[in-house]
């Protein structure tokens, strides 16, 4: 409402018939409008702000970081909180030069921004994306500020977001333009954005799993890079969320997503693995393997000893119960190193081989057992065919005859092995865990749920118990009202009778009076 001057004597939220003297600094920055095409009014308008607040700081009648002083209570707000949340970015933009602090709370905890979520849509409803979207920058510090419930502005969008109040869209657009801002920080400043939890727990991303409506919010948090591995205080995960909340999408999102996630890493631990350390040598996709080259491999490998006849000599024979090795090799051909790969699930572990120098008198054939670490889906013998200098070779493998391989191979040889196994294990036993804690996660949700069906079941037969019974009653009350109907008739009847005999009498009564 505006006064005879022109200028705005109530804030939006005042009724047409509000006759409040409201507080001259709450006025200040409810006048100090936004007008970008007249500079000399916006300025005009600063200093009128500028002046409110120096009379009133002068004197200590008020502090910077005091609340305004308004008659009405529910309007007694910091002067940076009224300015969030009118849409004031000028303002806010000045106050911040003038050492208000963008971080200050009130007694609820929240911040300017915290308000201006609230209350844009109302104030400026044609503008109040365009301001927010001018406030995050100005009032960054706020963003990683918790109120008394924990939770930061994002958190507050997106519990706005999942109520699906009036025009969700600008919450969205709001979460959006604060990750927007978040990824231009950079990472560290991302991650403590997205990954943040409130009192219960919660990161943003543990709200919105609620409904599978917040599905486009969702998307944006995980394209951020929002953690889905993040547990609540009741140990829940944000698809452990969507799941006991009963929304089918997101737990099929969800799971899909934690596949391709697993997918990725172990693509990732293959591909860092593809350069053998040993022998240098890189895989191909189709799974063959070339010697290396200098330029193939910038590291210096240490060849393994050339192997002698007498240990040749002491290795089991083709014919032993096992895997072997028989490549036809060129001279300058000795040595034989595995170098295994990371085997995946139901996959044989694939051994790199490289025929290094012989003595020329031991040129014609090679006869090494080797074995591979099967895995125990897998009994039979594996097969892997590989490319050498002087042609292909076969290596069969199975789990008997690792012990006599590995023990004229290099430390190097073992110890990458070794590494390789233990990497394996590990992986597959964090996988067991995770599915171990799932299964018990399920296990009680479906135990508690059952509970509650027997319970709503149980509420059930006795809610029916007492309609029998009610109806029960309610026909033995229809038998007494249609008693009582027919007694009435019977008695309509009988003062029938009654007034026509009483007529008779009387009749003979005034025929005796007569004579």
């Amino acid at each position: 409402m505006a006064g005879s001057s022109g200028l705005l004597r109530c804030p939006p939220y005042c009724k047409s018939s509000c006759t409040v003297r409201h507080h001259p600094l709450l006025l200040a920055v409810v006048n100090c409008i936004d007008t970008e095409e007249d500079q000399e009014m916006m300025e005009s308008l600063l200093q009128d702000l500028q002046d409110c607040i120096n009379d009133y700081t002068k004197d200590g009648k008020w502090k910077k970081e005091g609340v305004i002083p308004d008659p009405n209570e529910a309007y007694q707000f910091p002067m940076i909180h009224w300015a969030c949340a009118l849409g004031r970015v000028f303002a806010v933009l000045w106050l911040i030069e003038e050492d208000f602090k963008p971080t200050q709370q009130t007694t609820e905890g929240d911040t300017g921004l915290h308000r201006a979520i609230y209350c844009l849509q109302e104030t400026c409803p044609k503008e109040a994306l365009q301001k927010f979207q001018k406030l995050v920058p100005p009032m960054e510090s706020a963003l990683l500020v918790k109120n008394l419930s924990g939770c930061t502005p994002v958190h507050t969008c997106c519990q706005l977001l999942h109520k699906e109040v009036p025009k969700v869209e600008f919450h969205y657009e709001c979460l959006a333009a604060m990750v927007g801002h978040g990824k231009r920080k950079g990472d560290d400043f991302l991650k403590s954005l997205l990954s943040s939890q409130n009192a219960e727990g919660d990161t943003p991303l543990h709200i919105l799993s609620q409904h599978d409506r917040n599905m486009n919010g969702i998307k944006l948090l995980i394209e951020a890079g929002a953690r889905t591995d993040i547990e609540n205080k009741k140990g829940f995960k944000p698809l452990d969320v969507a799941i006991d909340c009963g929304q089918l999408k997101l737990s099929k999102y969800f799971q899909d997503l934690r596949v391709i996630q697993r997918k990725t890493h172990k693509q990732n631990q293959n591909t860092s693995s593809d350069i053998d350390v040993l022998g240098g040598m890189q895989s191909n996709s189709g799974g063959l393997y070339s010697p290396s080259t200098p330029r193939q491999s910038s590291r210096k490998i240490r060849e393994s000893p050339k192997m002698t006849s007498e240990k040749r000599a002491v290795m089991p024979a083709e014919t032993d119960v096992g895997s072997s090795i028989k490549c036809p090799v060129e001279p300058n051909s000795s040595s034989l190193e595995p170098d295994p790969k990371k085997a995946k699930t139901s996959t044989t572990l694939l051994w790199k081989v490289n025929i290094a120098a012989q003595p020329p008198e031991e040129r014609n054939s090679l006869t090494i057992n080797a074995k591979t670490a099967l895995p125990t889906t897998a009994k039979s013998a594996a097969t892997t065919t590989v490319t050498t200098a002087a042609g292909k070779g076969t290596v069969t493998s199975n789990e008997q005859n690792i012990l006599s391989y590995f023990k004229y191979s290099t430390s190097e040889a073992r110890s990458v092995f070794r590494k390789a196994m233990e990497r394996d294990r590990d992986i597959h036993q964090r996988e067991l865990h995770d599915m171990d804690i799932e299964k018990k996660k399920l296990t009680n949700s479906l135990a508690a749920t059952i509970e509650q069906q027997q319970e709503a079941s149980q509420q059930i037969q006795r809610k029916l118990q007492e309609i029998d019974q009610l109806q029960k009653k309610e026909q033995n009350l229809k038998g007494k009202i249609q008693g009582i109907h027919n007694r009435l008739d019977s008695i309509s009847q009988m003062s029938l009778k009654a007034q026509e005999q009483f007529r008779t009498c009387q009749h003979a009564l005034d025929a005796f009076d007569k004579l």
